[in-house]
């Protein structure tokens, strides 16, 4: 049913309104037509996104907590906003990110910032309301991937000023060398060479964050709006995080008859399956030895850095 696409957390929501539109491109680049039903949840989806806009400029969490507005919620949003065309909800959102969520220091965004309209101040003169925040200093990579995105998307957009547009793309530039200083490492690969790859998560949630980092980041590396430098500071990450889940790979027969007397459970006879590390630094037969339980999560972010560093590579 229709009203099934919708939940209590717009974060989720803002993921799905992404996710049916590029389902929508697609049906329209194999078939010539829009697909009904992305076209149905997309309604559904972005009228109940309107509702989670905070009157504080950013994307609320979720209906239970709507006075903590973050970037998880507010970044997806703005993204599947600018992609529809709604420019100026996309610009508010970003703006918010930028006033309230940047660390000016370490480059990067913040997680979120808990809202406290009980303690509101109101200016005698003026009339303007302040709402003290107490914010969420958490840094996650993935947070930084959708900003980018976002930052990317608004600055191709033909409605926003020449002005505007030099300002997102030097947020941008800064993001990417916040990530280079703050979320990569040096890694020395089987053949003795150095290369830079992204921290990454290891269980959950947090063994996908990453992968959405890398998707932006290849974006960014294909971008003829940025600098030449900040184009070679993404490609090199997306490369090296790429090297490093192929290299930490760990394949295994699934056909294997295990039962057999002495048998090796890294013998390869038929087709080999190759599974891979949630962790890029780690291989994967450290991080998932035989018999230890796989998660979708941490493969799918494998999945879309491979993915990440072939569109790089088609694009080179």
């Amino acid at each position: 049913p229709i009203l099934g696409f919708a939940n209590d957390f717009y974060d989720d929501m803002a993921w799905l309104a992404l996710a049916v539109g590029r389902l929508n491109r697609l049906s329209k680049t194999i078939t010539g037509a829009s697909d009904v039903t992305a076209q149905d949840a997309g309604s559904v989806l972005f009228e109940r996104l309107n509702t989670g806009l905070h009157s504080c400029g950013g994307m609320s969490w979720s209906k239970g907590k709507r006075d903590f507005c973050n970037t998880p919620a507010t970044a997806p949003a703005a993204l599947a906003f600018a992609r529809i065309g709604q420019i100026k909800t996309a610009q508010n959102l970003m703006s918010w990110l930028n006033d309230v969520l940047w660390d000016g220091d370490r480059m990067l965004y913040f997680d979120g910032a808990n809202l406290r309209p009980q303690d509101v101040m109101v200016d005698d003169i003026t009339g303007r309301r302040d709402v003290p925040l107490d914010v969420e200093r958490n840094i996650y990579t993935y947070n930084q991937g959708t900003t980018l995105a976002v930052l990317l998307t608004l600055a191709e957009s033909s409605e926003i000023s020449d002005d505007r547009r030099e300002e997102y793309l030097l947020r941008a530039e800064r993001l990417i060398v916040g990530v280079v200083k703050n979320l990569s490492e040096d890694f020395e690969f089987s053949d003795g060479s150095h290369h830079l790859v992204l921290h990454s998560g290891d269980n959950g949630d947090g063994a996908l964050f990453t992968g959405i980092l890398v998707r932006y980041l290849a974006q960014a590396a294909m971008s003829t709006m940025l600098s030449p430098e900040a184009r070679s500071l993404a490609s090199a990450l997306v490369y090296g995080s790429a090297r490093a889940v192929w290299e930490g790979r760990r394949e295994f027969d699934p056909t294997l008859p295990l039962n057999e007397p002495g048998i090796d459970p890294n013998e390869i006879r038929d087709r080999a399956i190759a599974i891979f590390s949630p962790k890029f630094t780690v291989s994967a037969r450290d991080a998932l030895a035989a018999g230890k339980p796989v998660e979708l999560s941490g493969q799918l972010q494998a999945w879309m850095t491979l993915e990440a560093a072939a569109r790089l590579s088609a694009e080179d």
